[in-house]
């Protein structure tokens, strides 16, 4: 669309270069008279369908904040969780060390102890080391989980974290070319109110000097908002997909929860 209005721009430009040559005063008005409702034609129409567009991008972005705002209330969520488990995991993991510490000497490991085993013919020595072997095997059971625990929740933490990052990026980008396309709605609008008005119709020098320069900021803006339209558009797009694929996601993540 900005191109469109920057060719129609250029022609309305050439259109005051034209009327110099034309003798005849009744002439010159009516060739630009009609030149600038062309021009003001074009720009009803961009302006509407840019309004339109911004409006779109407007919803856009309600979603998006709503999606961030959700993503980094799930983080939140999770990582509280994760760092409250991974708590219990260790506090249950010393204890059994600590509990398995208290075997660490075998049947003789004090003269008490010698002297228990020797006079219950080694029964007490069977019962430690049964009781050891209990109290190793719920180590090694609660290690095992700890360490299960942590390879697990690996991957939930990369695709809450690459969800979070892709929410707030495609967020950065909404925002971006929403504001862009403002400004340009803006220069339209402007635009479309100066060469609607009664001074635009006057071609005398001043005036035309006058309608140079607001052709030249409109093709400015053009070109402004073409860069824009043109340029880091690979995350813009995913905004089309990133609302489907955000709830794909979801539903993955709390399947996994």
């Amino acid at each position: 669309m900005a191109m469109i209005v920057k060719s129609q721009s250029i022609d309305t430009m050439d259109i005051l270069d034209d009327i110099k040559y034309l003798d005849d005063d009744s002439d010159r008005q009516d060739h630009w008279r009609v030149g600038i409702a062309t021009l003001v034609h074009v720009l009803n129409i961009a302006h509407e369908r840019t309004g339109q567009i911004h409006g779109a991008l407007d919803n856009t972005l309600n979603t998006m904040v709503k999606m961030r705002a959700t993503v980094d209330s799930m983080i939140e969520r999770t990582t509280i969780n994760i760092k409250s488990e991974e708590a219990r995991l260790a506090d249950e993991l010393a204890n059994e060390e600590r509990k398995l510490a208290e075997f660490g000497g075998g049947c003789f490991s004090s003269v008490g102890e010698g002297f228990k085993t020797i006079f219950s013919l080694g029964i007490s020595c069977l019962a430690k080391d049964a009781t050891a072997r209990k109290v190793r095997r719920n180590r090694d059971a609660v290690k095992k989980q700890k360490d299960d625990y942590g390879r697990s929740i690996g991957p939930l933490i990369g695709k809450l974290t690459g969800i979070g990052e892709t929410a707030r990026a495609l967020l950065d980008a909404s925002y971006e070319k929403f504001e862009h396309i403002g400004d340009f709605l803006d220069e339209l609008q402007k635009a479309k109110m100066y060469f609607s008005s009664r001074n635009a119709q006057r071609i005398d020098p001043i005036a035309q000097k006058r309608h140079v320069s607001k052709l030249n900021d409109l093709i400015k803006a053009c070109d402004v908002m073409y860069y824009h339209a043109t340029h880091n558009m690979e995350i813009f797009k995913a905004i089309n997909t990133g609302s489907i694929n955000f709830e794909k996601g979801m539903d993955g993540l709390k399947a996994q929860a």
